[in-house]
């Protein structure tokens, strides 16, 4: 797996079972396989890479679609299922062909005659044909052309991916520049047309207009296009999350406002990261804190250089890294260390230097296991699932 595919990230764990510290990650069960490259697992699946063609391999390191298609040379990175379908970027006589397959690896839709087509979000993919006039219209899943959400342009560049959320798609329209929300026939929904636009959560969307003295400010709006949070912010707003949204002030610091745009949290972090379970994991130049929703620290979780570099809502994961050489490891929403960054178990020292946060089950991890180097996929309790190795010659 190229480094270059993946973010230095490892994820952190809420699975309601802990974990001994006397940690080992299994290697003698997983499952041994070559090949040259691999994205990451989606909805049960991973791409795999060998020559130049793509396969894929479920959670066990079985092949399920062998090693078939051939990118196009302007597709960088690896191929991945979103939303049951998934989108292959191929050629066929020097034309550009997108392909897409669902999870029994059948091919459902083949588009020719097309410069660039997106991945699917909620239930439609944006089209971008090659044939002129310019422009631009949704597809459903069966392949066919959404009626009415053919839009004509002058010139067209390139197309953005549709963002779907809570009944809206964020759309990026390239005659005007401006991101507007459309429907699922690609009908305007809201009025206002905007320099950038997030999706929605729990009902608001950050948004960003350019004001009567030529500034660049950000707000929220509902999902009838009122202004619910003027435009104030000159840093983008993160996204609700149990009612309240990071914001950042002048000087760079963060804190966090209810619905009502109030600020309840004041302004004095580095980090502020999204509320989970009414508590909030938070950095400055001192340390890792939990605050509750008014700002109260409930855990001050030390200096030892812990970041939180993300967090996976559904699995109820953090990621984090701990110290200046970003080793990594997980910790429970309420700062207890469930995966250790290092531990040792019968005198095998065991350290992850690289990890990928988990999707269905698994991550991509490579691990210093004594005087060993293993890579290869993990499952969550760190055991090694799938190795990957390299031809002899």
């Amino acid at each position: 797996m190229k480094n270059s595919v993946f973010t230095l990230l490892i994820t952190l764990i809420l699975t309601g079972i802990l974990f001994s510290q006397q940690f080992s990650p299994a290697i003698t069960d997983a499952k041994r396989l070559i090949y040259d490259d691999s994205g990451e697992f989606r909805e049960g699946f991973c791409s795999i890479k060998k020559g130049n063609k793509w396969g894929f391999m479920d959670t066990s390191g079985n092949i399920v679609l062998d090693f078939k298609y051939e990118l196009s040379s302007w597709q960088i990175g690896w191929l991945y299922f979103q939303n049951g379908l998934c989108r292959i970027p191929t050629s066929e006589q020097g034309k550009k062909v997108f392909i897409y397959i669902d999870t029994n690896f059948k091919e459902v839709i083949k588009l020719t005659d097309v410069a660039d087509a997106t991945d699917f979000s909620g239930d439609r993919a944006l089209v971008f044909p090659a044939t002129k006039p310019s422009r631009l219209y949704f597809i459903d899943k069966s392949g066919k052309e959404v009626a009415g959400s053919s839009k004509n342009y002058n010139f067209i560049a390139g197309i953005k991916p549709l963002v779907f959320s809570e009944g809206a798609y964020v759309y990026f329209d390239p005659g005007k520049s401006k991101y507007i929300y459309v429907d699922n026939k690609g009908k305007q929904i809201i009025n206002g047309e905007f320099e950038d636009a997030m999706p929605f959560s729990e009902g608001l969307a950050a948004v960003q207009t350019l004001t009567n003295t030529n500034e660049r400010k950000w707000g929220f709006i509902d999902i009838n296009g009122n202004v619910v949070i003027d435009y104030k912010f000159s840093e983008k707003p993160g996204d609700f999350s149990e009612g309240l949204a990071s914001v950042t002030d002048r000087q760079f610091k963060k804190g966090y406002i209810n619905t009502k745009g109030e600020v309840v949290v004041k302004p004095a972090y580095n980090a502020a990261y999204p509320y989970f379970m009414g508590h909030a994991l938070t950095t400055d130049l001192n340390g890792t804190y939990l605050i509750d929703t008014v700002g109260n620290v409930v855990k001050n979780l030390g200096n030892d250089g812990l970041a939180v570099l993300g967090l996976d809502k559904e699995r109820q994961m953090y990621t984090i890294s701990l110290g200046v050489g970003y080793v990594f490891g997980t910790m429970t929403p309420m700062g207890e260390m469930i995966f250790p960054p290092s531990s040792k178990t019968n005198e095998t020292e065991r350290v992850f230097p690289f990890m990928t946060p988990f999707y269905s089950d698994r991550a991509y991890a490579r691990a210093y296991i004594g005087n060993s180097t293993v890579e290869g996929f993990i499952d969550i309790k760190g055991n090694f699932v799938i190795i990957r190795e390299e031809e002899q010659f």
